[in-house]
């Protein structure tokens, strides 16, 4: 077999491991750190040098009161979140955004204004560095190259939602839930992995969808190594997946008592009786999404949103052209998998070793889940924010990006992206111009 990599490996060989790990950690962190205080720095300047340049009086964008420099941080749905912590759910459109960040502000700035500006700030830029950390973690736990893992955790300090990562948006706390969700997961730690995502959906209604390693994860456990199919897995798996969905599930409930089943003209009630009360499954948040955003199928596919199509590019490339090549490279591993699984074939230790790495069967409900996000980012959201919804949602978004930092063809390609990227949002996000 072979000797395990880290501080538990023995002799020589296990602490050369362990500090060669311990130098990955070390300049992850270094790299988290210093991206950090180059976007908040870099925002606090630009929305001081430059104005903003949407009114306040501007009925369509939230405004939240807040001193120069600060300002910066509470922009777009960052102006949302506060509002929301500050005055509650005050109408149905707030009702787009989860509760977690909200009540979290809350409880630790119960005083409000400018409080909850810097609290946010420490929120999100602490849960930027776990993320960071578990997101390196994660791909040694899987076994990638630590180069490639290195690389991944590098390059996410420094990715396509960098501006957002630091801003009071929920980027950070979702990404440090999935990344340590699916870490717990890895290392079998089912429930306290599905706690991670349930907390996470708190954060982000699309944190539901991590469900889906879970159940991936009890079907393969149903079948035992002789083929044999065992149901307690599976029933494990369903309850897991129930818990995840329950912060989704109970706020649709708090919305649907508020707005359909408060009497009408009571405080914190309707003035009118909603449309979508008399739906057949009434969804307070699926009808602000449509009603209010402007999300639904195909429903962003119009010729003004060109520009917004181009910028989406790159990320929505990334995933779908690394899905394409997983599923080229590792086809002949994934049916050796799941045959020697089943029991068909027999497991060789030659056969596990190839099953490692960015190719192998493990990574599949990674792909999975990217190629979900990514086709739902395109086909149904406002697809501008692609980027930052894939890096805080996809450990294997970071992994394809690093594989092609790697490629001296694309290098170039990579480090020029990510560059644009993070001068475009430090400049445009923090003086309320259309980078959200």
């Amino acid at each position: 077999e072979d000797a395990p990599v880290g501080p538990t490996a023995g002799g020589d060989g296990g602490s050369r491991a362990f500090d060669g790990v311990r130098q990955l950690r070390r300049r992850v962190l270094l790299a988290a750190a210093a991206s950090r205080a180059a976007t908040c720095g870099l925002m606090a300047l630009s929305e001081l040098v430059w104005p903003d340049w949407l009114l306040d009086d501007d009925p369509t964008v939230a405004r939240f009161s807040a001193p120069g420099g600060l300002r910066a941080f509470a922009q777009w749905d960052a102006a949302r979140y506060l509002l929301i912590a500050q005055n509650g759910y005050t109408d149905e459109q707030m009702h787009a955004f989860q509760p977690a960040l909200p009540l979290l502000l809350r409880f630790l700035a119960p005083a409000g204004g400018a409080g909850l500006i810097l609290v946010g700030i420490l929120i999100t830029n602490l849960s930027f560095f776990g993320s960071a950390m578990l997101l390196l973690e994660l791909g040694l736990a899987l076994r990638l190259d630590p180069g490639l893992a290195e690389l991944a955790a590098v390059l996410y300090c420094a990715g396509p939602a960098s501006v957002f990562h630091s801003s009071v948006y929920t980027e950070s706390p979702f990404a440090l839930c999935t990344f340590g969700g699916i870490l717990l997961l890895q290392r079998g730690g089912r429930w306290s992995s599905a706690l991670a995502f349930a907390v996470g959906t708190g954060f982000r209604a699309n944190g539901i969808v991590n469900a889906g390693f879970l159940l991936y994860d009890a079907l393969v456990r149903s079948f035992s190594r002789r083929g044999r199919f065992r149901v307690f897995p599976l029933l494990v798996g369903i309850l897991c997946t129930a818990l995840v969905f329950l912060p989704y599930i109970a706020f649709e409930a708090y919305g649907y008592n508020k707005f359909c089943k408060t009497p009408l003209g009571a405080v914190g009630g309707p003035e009118v009786s909603p449309s979508w009360c008399q739906d057949r499954v009434p969804s307070l948040y699926g009808h602000v999404q449509k009603a209010y955003w402007g999300n639904g199928l195909f429903a962003f596919w119009e010729l003004k949103q060109l520009p917004n199509f181009v910028r989406a590019a790159p990320a929505l490339l990334l995933a779908f052209l690394g899905t394409w090549a997983y599923f080229e490279r590792s086809g002949r591993q994934l049916k050796h998998a799941l045959f020697s699984h089943l029991g068909v074939v027999a497991r060789t230790g030659a056969g596990a070793r190839e099953h490692d790495g960015l190719f192998g069967p493990a990574l599949f409900p990674h792909v999975v889940q990217t190629t979900v996000l990514a086709t739902f980012a395109l086909l149904v959201m406002h697809v501008h924010v692609a980027g930052r919804f894939l890096s805080a949602s996809s450990p294997s978004f970071h992994w394809w990006l690093a594989y092609a930092a790697q490629q001296p063809h694309l290098k170039a390609k990579v480090r020029g992206y990510l560059v644009l990227d993070f001068v475009l949002g430090v400049i445009l996000h923090p003086n309320a111009l259309p980078w959200s």
